[in-house]
């Protein structure tokens, strides 16, 4: 998912596991786009070594290069979270664990599941030009600090993607018609 310019684009469909600091596995063959590279303080983390310490995702961790921002303004709005899929947040979970956690978006084809993605990142970045919504700051402040705006996108992108026969068909087929079945239901869901 691209939020901004000077933001990574994140697939979805691309299911990586941590192996060693220097070295990643994936369910598919390694290519350059299945490699990850942690810095040293996310290694540190990863090896237990900084326990104890509450990572605060409002504040600038300290030692972060100049110009870092809190991680929390790379937050992504809820009811945009819930036109993707859940990942295991567990290093090392079973490679079936999609499959099992979403059977539906597993049976599709990886074309179809990359179609699906590429749609809805084209809609959500659609959605954000036209409310020239441009850079990170501005992403956070209209998607998740400021409600009404956030919810004002959330409406845009409901219609944008039901006027869109063929994301619907693919959102059938992902088992995530029910987003757009009741408008309610993400608010009712973070209650």
């Amino acid at each position: 998912m691209r939020v901004s310019n000077d933001q990574p684009v994140i697939q979805p469909t691309q299911s990586t596991l941590y192996r060693s600091q220097n070295q990643a596995v994936t369910s598919r063959e390694n290519s350059p786009k299945d490699i990850v590279s942690l810095s040293p303080q996310a290694q540190r983390v990863l090896n237990g070594q900084m326990e104890g310490q509450v990572f605060d995702a409002t504040k600038v961790p300290p030692g972060a290069p100049e110009g870092t921002l809190p991680l929390i303004k790379y937050a992504v709005p809820e009811w945009y979270a819930e036109y993707g899929f859940e990942v295991s947040g567990k290093i090392g979970a079973r490679g079936d664990w999609f499959a099992q956690n979403n059977p539906a978006a597993a049976s599709a084809s990886k074309e179809e599941r990359n179609e699906y993605s590429s749609l809805i990142q084209k809609h959500y970045r659609d959605v954000l030009d036209s409310h020239g919504i441009n850079g990170t700051e501005a992403h956070y402040q209209a998607t998740i600090a400021d409600k009404n705006s956030s919810e004002t996108l959330r409406q845009d992108m409901a219609d944008r993607v039901r006027s869109d026969g063929r994301l619907m068909e693919l959102m059938h087929r992902m088992g995530k018609a029910d987003i757009l079945a009741d408008p309610t239901l993400h608010l009712r869901n973070n209650l």
